[in-house]
Parts: C-alpha cells; structure tokens; sequence
C-alpha cells in the first residue's frame, strides 16, 4: 500500500490496480477518473475530484446520445467535468456520425455531453491547445496526422502536471495498463511515463504484474 501524505494527486485509469487502496485513495488532496470509470468502491474507493471526458469520435458521441454519465455514482455536486481535446469541428447532434472520417475522429460532442447528462452546474475545465500540443510533442506524434493521438489519461497528467506544482504535490497513476484503442499511441505514452517516473515527476504503480515504480518523496512545501 502506498503510503499516504496529504499533498497526493492520483490519476485512477480504468486498468487493474494491483492491491486494495479505497481507504488511501479517499483520502488523497485529490482524485481523478476516466470516462466510464471500472475501478471504485470495494477496492478502489468512491471519490472523484474530476472525471476527464474524451470529448471526441464516437465514445463522446455514446456518451452524449445513451446519456451515459446519469446517475453515475462517481458524479457529485463538487465534481469537475474535464473537457481535455480541442474544440474542433463541434458537433450539430449526437445522433449522427460526420460522413468525412478526418472530421467524424476529431469531432467535439463536449456541449451536447454536458447538457444531455444534467452537467450544466457542474465547474467545466476545458484544456487548452498548448495541453494537446504539449502531449504531441512529449509523444513525438506529428500534429498533422489524424488517425493517432493522445488518450484521455495522457492529456490528462499533462494538465496535472501543470495544475499540481512538483514542489507541493505528489502525482500517482493507478490503473494505468497502456492498453485500449488502437487510437492511442500506447508504448510511446509509457515509456514518457517511465521517463517521467524516473525523472521524479510522477509515481506509477504498474497493475499489470503488481510491481510498482516509486520515486523518493518531494518536500511538501505547504
């Protein structure tokens, strides 16, 4: 079990976690998951600081359509919703798919997503385009190609580190597996986070075989 400090940031992705971590994860300075997310409850806790949406293709048009984030337990009044992909080529209805694949990838459903789930009350933080192109580049990803980019969860820590100085906080990932859609640029993301967890810069518990990945404690700074 990781030892818990009130400076801890954890990224809960929605891969297998390798130990029981509901009682430190509920009471980390803050916790964020993914889209639908699988990891909660008996094993993982229940808190949810921010929930980062995928915005684009087809998974944000589901979840605007089916209103997939009703009554998710994860959601509460204090919860942010996390809009992490640009703006672009926003959607007239989720009920449709763009004819052009180009466009259909890259099509933002963030406004019908947020009114068809009651999200409206919700604080909504929309990354910015630095936060993409930032992510691009730390993946060597050519910005002019369309068939690959970023996952959620990696757009994600790239906000957080930004939001979360080094100096005052500590960010874990859990349930980060680095598998999923063919979309996503998977060996490159993990070998930027075993740059970054050698670096100092973020803590990865690796789920797949229970091993863990732990850099020395920052000085909390207050």
């Amino acid at each position: 079990m990781i030892q818990s400090v009130s400076n801890d940031i954890v990224l809960l992705g929605n891969g297998p976690v390798s130990s029981d971590q509901r009682d430190w994860v509920d009471q980390c300075a803050f916790v964020v998951r993914f889209n639908i997310p699988r990891n909660g409850g008996a094993q993982n806790g229940g808190r949810c600081d921010a929930l980062c949406v995928t915005n684009h293709g087809m998974p944000a048009r589901r979840f605007a359509k089916y209103r997939e984030f009703q009554n998710l337990p994860f959601i509460y009044p204090a919860t942010e919703i996390w809009i992490p992909r640009p703006l672009w080529h926003s959607s007239i209805s989720c009920y449709f798919n763009h004819p052009i694949p180009r466009i259909r990838w890259r099509q933002d459903h963030s406004s019908h997503l947020i009114c068809r789930n009651g999200l409206q009350n919700h604080t909504q933080v929309y990354f910015s385009e630095q936060i993409w192109k930032q992510s691009f580049a730390q993946l060597n990803l050519d910005t002019n190609q369309w068939q690959i980019s970023p996952s959620t969860g990696f757009l994600a820590l790239t906000y957080c580190l930004q939001r979360f100085p080094l100096e005052r906080f500590r960010i874990h990932l859990l349930g980060f597996s680095f598998r999923g859609s063919n979309a996503h640029p998977w060996s490159l993301e993990r070998q930027a986070v075993e740059r970054m967890a050698d670096n100092g810069e973020v803590i990865w518990e690796m789920p797949l075989v229970g091993e863990k990945r732990f850099v020395p404690m920052l000085q909390n700074t207050g």
